[in-house]
Parts: structure tokens; sequence; C-alpha cells
């Protein structure tokens, strides 16, 4: 003889199971949000450029961490410090001028992001001519810098020094001859080198710096030549 189920312990039962699921799907969302959370924290470099040689505070929010670490251009890792906004610390500005990446680390994972970048540059560089390639960077300083004017003779591509800590991508080298408009003697002619850069990673090419040495820390120079523009 088949006993009869209780309706109420049916009832229960599917009840429990309702609850379990959702108890579970809780957990598992507040888990994604979490690691959603981490997965994109906010960094703010302040001022967004520096002078060479000057520091930068940088702030970051939006992490969950017991510790948080920064980094600028691949140097040591520097621990921020904890307040009622999120982490705080001091970006040590490089003195060669250039754009560097920012990077975090936290619980052993670096996070990355292209707007994290910290700039170092002269005064009004962000106020000079920008062109699509970086090519014509050089040409324009060829034609407009030099007195008495001068024409652009020969341009060709310098690879970046070794130990180089600015970004690559952001960043060309030219070694140039020049002349003055009109004098077409070899021996008149001067050569320079010349640093074309982006403000970010979609953005057009200025004129980083101009010098009489390839700049950089170059080995047997131990420090880099003072650009001449």
């Amino acid at each position: 003889m088949c006993r009869q189920q209780n309706p109420n312990l049916s009832q229960l039962a599917v009840e429990r199971s309702v609850l379990t699921a959702v108890v579970s799907a809780v957990a598992i969302l507040a888990g994604v949000a979490q690691a959603s959370a981490d997965a994109r924290p906010i960094l703010v470099v302040r001022p967004a450029v520096v002078i060479p040689g000057a520091a930068a505070v940088v702030m970051v929010s939006k992490i969950e961490a017991a510790s948080v670490e920064v980094r600028v251009g691949g140097t040591r890792w520097r621990p921020l410090v904890r307040n009622s906004a999120g982490w705080r610390g001091l970006l040590p500005g490089p003195t060669l001028r250039g754009v560097y990446t920012v990077e975090l680390r936290s619980r052993g994972k670096v996070y990355r992001a292209d707007a994290w970048l910290l700039r170092v540059l002269a005064r009004r560089t962000l106020a000079r001519p920008s062109f699509d390639v970086p090519k014509a960077v050089a040409a324009w300083w060829a034609q407009t810098v030099p007195r008495p004017r001068s024409r652009l003779v020969a341009i060709r591509r310098w690879p970046l020094p070794a130990g180089d800590r600015r970004d690559p991508r952001l960043h060309r080298l030219f070694v140039i001859a020049y002349s003055p408009i009109g004098d077409r003697t070899a021996a008149h002619r001067l050569g320079i080198w010349i640093t074309a850069f982006r403000n970010g990673y979609s953005g057009r090419w200025r004129l980083l710096e101009a010098t009489v040495q390839p700049p950089g820390p170059w080995r047997r120079r131990p420090h880099p030549s003072k650009p001449v523009a």
C-alpha cells in the first residue's frame, strides 16, 4: 500500500530548494561584483603634467585590498597609503622628458590602463604644433626653429636607448641633417636628434626635444644631453 505524501512536507522541500538557489546566486553575484570592482580601479595623477624631476600625487579608488603598490615606467614598486577616499602616494618624477606608464599591483595582480600615464614635459610643450606622423615633427623643426631658416636634408629613424623607461609606443627618435636654405655645401650641414611624442595612444605627434646628442641613459654618458628645444 502506497503512503500518501504529506503536501506540507513537499512544499517545505521546494521552499528550501528555492532558498538554497537564491543564496547561491547572491553569493555568485557578490563575487562577480567584487571581482568587477577590483578589475577596474580608478587612478588619477595630479598634476597631469610635471616638469622633469618633479613629483606627482597618485590617488587610487574603487579597489578593495589590504595593500596597493604603484610604479612608473617599470621601476620599483612603491606602497600607497590608505585614506578615507582610497589610496594615495607620491610618484617621483623622472628626469628624462617623455610619457611614462603607471601600473598598480595588489594581491599579486597588476592593473594597467591606457589612460594611466605620467607626463614629464617642459613648460608649453603641449602648445607646440601637432602632426599626423612623427617624421613631420622633424621636418617642422628643421624649417622653423634654426636661424637662419633651414631645410631638412636627411632623416633617419634612431633607436630609443637601452634602459629607456618611456613608453616606446608614444615616442620616436630621429637623427636629421639640415642646412641653411640656399646653401647646398655639404660642409655646412648640421645634425641633431629630434624626439617626437604623443600625449596619448591616439594622439597627434609633437616635438618633445631636440638634442645635440642622443637623449637618454646611453652607456658611457651618465647624464642625458641638455635639450636645445
